[in-house]
């Protein structure tokens, strides 16, 4: 089994990368019906079972909020700059008041839909790299505090 994503290079077994993968691949298997690969079982996967399903509550009843929220913002142009506007809404939209565990993984899992969406709109793999990167550094600040069940904003 391969150590690093073919894709990025990057080290499937970091548990903070490995995190944001797990709910982006999540995501774009519920919206699109596709998985990249089957990912190797790691010691401290911070992604669990429940968090899959959350996701799959969250962006069922959000999909259409969403994409509702990208066409407003895109005018039909899916390019970087254009991201970066949608993404900074998407974090002011979508944040919970009060953090939860679950809460967390709804809100990521909104930029991993918008990341996502981008990719397969524009042809590119920018918008999951970003999707990926934020959902990293929302990660680290969450861990800075606490365990995920344990932290707060």
């Amino acid at each position: 089994m391969e150590k690093f994503d073919p894709f990025s290079g990057r080290d499937i077994f970091d548990s903070k990368y490995r995190f944001a993968l797990d709910i982006v691949m999540e995501v774009r298997k519920w919206l699109l019906g596709l998985s990249r690969w089957k990912l190797p079982d790691i010691r401290y996967n911070l992604f669990t079972d429940e968090h899959k399903k959350a996701i799959k509550r969250y962006e069922f009843s959000q999909e259409e909020n969403f994409i509702s929220a990208i066409k407003k913002n895109t005018n039909g142009i899916f390019d970087n700059n254009t991201f970066t506007l949608c993404l900074e809404r998407f974090k002011e939209t979508y944040k919970p008041e009060q953090y939860s565990e679950l809460g967390f993984v709804s809100y990521c899992s909104a930029i991993a839909f918008l990341g996502v969406y981008f990719s397969e709109k524009s042809g590119t793999k920018f918008g999951i790299d970003e999707a990926i990167d934020t959902i990293i550094s929302l990660l680290s600040d969450i861990l800075s505090r606490g365990s995920l069940g344990q932290s707060s904003w």
